[in-house]
């Protein structure tokens, strides 16, 4: 019998690990990823059964209870034990784990939960329009930058613009918003420079270098 030379590259299903199949049914590049994937198929399907059949618990066997279990819980609520889970973990619902393996949740800690939590509609703030504007000219020589620039400014930050008889128009306010970040600050008006700062301060070369990085980019604090 003649050995099939077919050889496909493919991905592991399981591990994510490249590799060369000899059948288009190959899934698995190893026996051992294949029986740990079919393991995880099987603890899946066993939790899907496992809350179906707490759904399918009758209601009514737990409706009088004042302490639930978290399968009651999940029955009288209507959703997945995983989904009670979830809100205990978040805080949402309060629970007492009275054992390693026993949490008990009050039915009035579910009554409270839903005080307060009505949905409502969130209403987006109304943004203000934009009537004011820059030409790229204009931008050019108030920030002495380039044509380029200006679209490349407006491309990375999302800058509102509007197009009229074949000119471009952008929002000054936005504009002036990036701009103000960079202008420099004109009230210092007295200087030293770095042979100044050797001289006054016993400094040597490299010392006045460094302390100049630092002012021009300091450290953000925490």
């Amino acid at each position: 019998m003649s050995i099939s030379k077919f050889k496909a590259l493919r991905t592991c299903e399981f591990c994510g690990k490249e590799f060369y199949a000899q059948k288009v049914s190959t899934r698995y590049c190893s026996k051992r990823c294949n029986e740990l994937a079919y393991k995880q198929r099987r603890r899946q399907r066993q939790i899907i059964e496992a809350e179906a059949r707490v759904l399918q618990k009758p209601i009514e066997d737990v409706k009088e209870k004042e302490f639930l279990s978290l399968n009651d819980t999940a029955v009288l609520m209507g959703i997945s034990k995983r989904c009670v889970y979830d809100l205990i973990h978040n805080g949402i619902l309060q629970a007492f784990k009275l054992t390693s393996r026993l949490t008990i949740v009050r039915k009035a800690d579910i009554e409270i939960m839903f005080e307060g939590r009505v949905y409502t509609k969130k209403v987006k703030p109304e943004r203000k329009p934009i009537t004011e504007f820059y030409t790229t000219k204009e931008i050019q020589e108030k920030f002495g930058v380039s044509e380029a620039w200006v679209f490349k400014l407006a491309k990375e930050k999302k800058i509102p613009k509007v197009l009229h008889h074949g000119k471009t128009y952008w929002s000054k306010q936005h504009v002036d918003k990036h701009f103000a970040k960079h202008i420099e600050n004109n009230s210092i008006v007295e200087w030293y420079s770095v042979q100044d700062m050797m001289e006054k301060f016993n400094m040597d070369h490299f010392c006045s270098l460094l302390l100049c990085v630092e002012v021009q980019h300091p450290e953000k604090e925490d």
